[in-house]
């Protein structure tokens, strides 16, 4: 890996893409390179403070959004019925 500001004669041999990072090489001064993040972005987790999204599902604390339903605390959805006597605030 060599620096781009380093390189002998200003133009790389070759700039790749990586799996969310976009790199353009402008059409006429070769020496003039773009790096910016792709519109469409792959990870396999974000995490933005206590919130979680994964493959699992979205989470945050006791909360959760998962392909079995939702959860927060004690409620569950399909967990409420007539005869539950759970109170919903």
């Amino acid at each position: 890996t060599r620096r781009l500001d380093h390189l002998e004669d200003g133009v790389p041999e070759e700039v790749i893409n990586g799996d969310n990072i976009l790199i353009t090489q402008d059409g006429t001064d070769k020496k003039k390179i773009t790096v910016a993040t792709k519109k469409d972005l792959i990870v396999d987790s974000i995490t933005a403070g206590n919130t979680v999204m994964n493959t699992s599902g979205l989470t945050n604390g006791t909360t959760a959004i998962t392909g079995t339903g939702i959860t927060t605390d004690k409620v569950t959805v399909g967990g409420i019925s007539i005869d539950k006597t759970d109170g919903i605030n």
